[in-house]
């Protein structure tokens, strides 16, 4: 009857450890959807900015090209400058609208390599804490492999 007792004792120890398992188990599997949730909302975000960053780089090829053919302009309208003299402060004036869209296309330019370099920080941070929370997820699940394992060799 005590041996009983205690193997009794020891399996109601055992059980304890098993729930205490579980429960830990559920709460990891909890943590392992939500970060999973996380990781989906980081990828619509990622998505999202990679349509921004497209637009971004869209925008700025318009952009080049409109520089590119002012330039042309800019360049054919000094050409012809001798040949309409009687023209010259129109020809200064739309050289000098010339270089004020040269300068709001560079501002813009600088504003959209600013924006991408900031977005691209953005998606740098959110990147690294995934990664964390995915390392400790993985701990996590590492240590209760190990410690079901042990439970079982105990069991055994």
């Amino acid at each position: 009857l005590a041996e009983e007792r205690r193997w009794r004792l020891r399996l109601d120890a055992l059980q304890e450890g098993i729930d205490k398992q579980v429960a830990s188990t559920q709460a990891l599997d909890l943590r392992s959807s939500e970060l999973a949730l996380h990781i989906s909302k980081h990828d619509a975000e990622l998505r999202k900015c990679s349509g921004v960053a497209q637009k971004v780089n869209d925008q700025g090829q318009e952009l080049r090209s409109a520089l590119l053919l002012i330039r042309q302009i800019q360049a054919e309208c000094e050409n012809s400058k001798d040949a309409m003299a009687n023209l010259g402060q129109g020809v200064s004036v739309a050289a000098a609208k010339v270089l004020a869209v040269e300068s709001a296309v560079q501002a813009l330019e600088a504003d959209v390599a600013s924006e991408r370099r900031e977005r691209l920080v953005e998606l740098r941070v959110v990147c690294e804490k995934v990664e964390s929370q995915g390392e400790h997820a993985e701990k996590a699940l590492a240590k209760r492999d190990m410690k079901i394992s042990e439970i079982s060799s105990q069991l055994a």
